[in-house]
């Protein structure tokens, strides 16, 4: 209250004081991470022989032991997700429904169509991609090459 009685120098240092603080603050928020969790938004492209995707799943997995693996679906060539910070592996997957092979269907007497994996294992059982996830990014982009066939 001693601080009222003094003339508006005392008080408009007051002032600055406090705006610098919430200004610190807010800087300090929307440098930290996007949610309570922990993880990022992140978002990015996947093409295959320089052809978008057309669905698919990304799964950015750990290098380190003891952190969450985080995934996303593909669709139309782009993803979009959130994700904890740090060096991962990344995996991508896309099994396409094969032209003429079956397999058995839930009920008796039926089939439905065989699901094939169109992605080399070097992008997925045995990737090669890695990301370094530091904070929010959407310029994740993956150009992947040699589709397998269907057949």
């Amino acid at each position: 209250m001693a601080q009222l009685r003094t003339k508006s120098g005392r008080i408009r240092f007051q002032c600055e004081a406090w705006t610098l603080a919430c200004a610190l603050m807010i800087a300090a928020l929307g440098c930290a991470p996007s949610g309570p969790d922990g993880r990022v938004d992140v978002s990015g492209t996947v093409t295959l022989d320089g052809e978008k995707m057309g669905g698919g799943d990304i799964v950015f997995m750990p290098v380190e032991s003891g952190v969450a693996t985080d995934a996303a679906q593909i669709a139309n060539g782009a993803f979009q997700g959130r994700v904890l910070p740090g060096q991962k592996k990344v995996v991508i997957r896309w099994e396409r429904e094969h032209p003429t092979k079956t397999m058995p269907g839930p009920d008796p007497n039926t089939t439905t169509p065989l699901r094939v994996q169109v992605i080399p294992q070097k992008y997925n059982d045995e990737t090669e991609l890695t990301a370094d996830i530091t904070g929010p990014t959407s310029s994740l982009d993956f150009a992947l090459e040699g589709a397998l066939p269907l057949d």
